[in-house]
Order: C-alpha cells, then structure tokens, then sequence
C-alpha cells in the first residue's frame, strides 16, 4: 500500500515521500495518528504546498529534542544510582526495570515518555553499570549510565 508521509521516520522515509508499507501498517498506525495520508492527486498538491510547513515544524520538534538534550546531558557526569539488596552472586531482590529510570529522570525535572526509553540489555537483574538509551528524536538521541550498588545492610545495635 503506498502512502505519503507528514513526517520524518526512521528507516521509512522523509517528509512527502511516497512509500510503499503494509497494509496493516498503514491503515493501523501511519493514517489514524496522522503520520501519513493516501497518495491521492489532492493529497500531493497539498503535500508539495505545505511541505515547507510541516520541514518547519519537524525542524521545531528537533530543536525541542536537542534542548532537552543539553538538560539530560547532567546525566552524563552524574550518572543514575540504584541502590539494591543482594540474594547471591551479585544478583539482586527484583530488577530496575524502565519505570524506574523513568521516575528517577523525571523526579529531577525531566519530562521523558517511557517510550523513548530503551535498556539494549533488558531489565537489570545484577549489580554494575549499565547504560540506558533515549531517543528524544529520530535524529537526537543521548546515552545514560546508570549504576547499581549493593545497599549497604546495616545490623540494629542490641
């Protein structure tokens, strides 16, 4: 089925490019969120007239991305820090999953969806250090390190 596309995707093509997907694709994601239309004669005409339009604001979502870039780089020199109990081994009670980065990164002023947020090795489970990735952007995305320590277990004095 082919389509044209509003907006920029990765892998897929630019702004009032005329692409060929799935059918299923095109009639569950890219149409009902507004990603892309039909290629119909009116279509194009209103594609070509509003394509420096929509590159503006595509260029203002990716400006958007790039400032909460420059916030999130904080994380770089501070990186996030879990403290965790130990069973054995280094494996720790339970596993930080994305909803605990996610909390940590908002809970210091950040507004992150838990969608832009992706661990390449899945949910921790052990203690070490551990980088998260955000893509903010099809174009920005930053890296964050993440770190789990053992919880020191302190023994009430008798």
């Amino acid at each position: 089925m082919k389509v044209l596309l509003l907006q920029k995707i990765n892998k897929l093509g630019d702004i009032g490019a005329e692409i060929s997907v799935k059918p299923g694709y095109a009639r569950n994601y890219l149409l009902p969120k507004k990603i892309a239309v039909m290629p119909t004669k009116e279509n194009i005409l209103f594609v070509e007239k509003k394509k420096q339009e929509l590159l503006a604001e595509e260029e203002k979502i990716k400006n958007l991305a790039l400032e909460k870039q420059e916030k999130l780089k904080y994380f770089s020199d501070n990186p996030i820090v879990f403290m965790a109990k130990i069973q054995e081994e280094d494996k720790i009670f339970g596993s930080i999953t994305l909803q605990n980065i996610l909390d940590k990164i908002n809970d210091q002023g950040h507004e992150i969806e838990k969608k832009q947020i992706n661990l390449p090795l899945g949910t921790i489970k052990t203690i070490g250090e551990f980088t998260a990735h955000i893509n903010l952007h099809p174009e920005v995305s930053i890296e964050i390190p993440i770190l789990v320590k053992e919880e020191a277990n302190v023994l009430p004095k008798t």
